[in-house]
């Protein structure tokens, strides 16, 4: 089952309000690792014409630590290894179009992430050292949908990274009563903690057929960090939740699902609201924001093994 043949964002101006002026999160803190953060660009699995969205990524990353600040930004040509992750303080991982066929689907699901990359997922957090913090991003409107949908029994078949560690209740709605989301919709208040403390986002997103992302419900100790809320006022379940947890080696590791994509935040003029998001997730998996550049150098790499 097609859950989307096609989904794209508009170039064009949308009369969207902004929410109340954010600022930046600051965390006051150790400068962070040399890697710092990974950037996994993987948005052509199942997608005959992919867009790419790096550029918002990479923007806004520069925009909160004063660019050129040093990230590596991982093409995805193959499998992606919990080797590729280790090292890095963060792992932001955008799939754009990716994975609008449902977990049912044979060889066209789980491509979003297959099997063996959840399993690097949660290495890579398990082996997270003592006193230190790790923090993963999956950033796409349709990962779980692709991963955890079971469409024949509209369920959620079982996985260690959604159910565990992400904390994924997913929503019976979203096989009976999928959203249209359009730039008349916005990402409502969610949990008043961390990572998005409570603040909404304006979407930037064209009101086309096929703009039907997942909506998703938490389960556990997972909060939501956003809700879906359209037009008329009305929440459709969440659009990002998080979870948090402690490794065996008694580190800190926090994940975050996004079903609102970084690329569908603000407006067509603005890019400003995306840097207020990445900024207060990097700030909830600590790493430093609102440093000066010279602090810590500069090194910016792009690499495709």
């Amino acid at each position: 089952m097609t859950k989307s043949a096609t989904l794209f964002l508009a170039l064009a101006a949308v009369a969207s309000a902004f929410p109340t002026a954010q600022t930046p999160t600051a965390h006051v803190g150790a400068e962070p690792p040399v890697s710092g953060v990974l950037l996994v660009s993987d948005q052509e699995d199942g997608v005959s014409d992919p867009l790419y969205f790096d550029d918002y990524y990479a923007d806004a990353i520069d925009d909160i630590f004063g660019h050129p600040y040093y990230y590596n930004i991982l093409y995805h040509t193959r499998e992606v290894r919990v080797e590729d992750l280790t090292g890095h303080g963060a792992v932001v991982w955008y799939t754009g179009l990716s994975g609008g066929t449902s977990s049912a689907d044979g060889p066209a699901g789980h491509i979003t992430l297959t099997e063996d990359e959840e399993d690097a997922v949660i290495q890579y957090l398990e082996t997270t050292p003592v006193d230190e913090c790790r923090g993963v991003w999956l950033c796409g409107m349709y990962i779980a949908w692709n991963c955890v949908a079971e469409v024949l029994t509209e369920g959620q078949l079982y996985s260690e990274l959604f159910s565990n560690y992400i904390g994924l209740s997913y929503p019976t709605s979203n096989f009976r009563n999928p959203i249209h989301v359009d730039s008349s919709w916005i990402g409502g208040s969610g949990s008043s903690s961390p990572p998005l403390n409570g603040i909404p986002y304006s979407i930037w997103w064209a009101a086309g057929e096929y703009n039907y992302p997942d909506m998703l419900d938490t389960s556990g100790s997972a909060l939501s960090a956003l809700t879906w809320q359209d037009s008329g006022s009305t929440t459709h379940h969440s659009s990002v939740i998080a979870n948090q947890g402690t490794s065996p080696y008694g580190g800190t590791w926090y994940i975050v699902l996004s079903a609102l994509p970084l690329e569908s935040i603000g407006t067509e003029s603005s890019g400003e609201e995306r840097s207020y998001m990445m900024s207060d997730v990097l700030s909830w998996f600590q790493v430093t924001v609102g440093v000066a550049e010279s602090s810590w150098g500069q090194i910016k790499a792009s690499f495709t093994p």
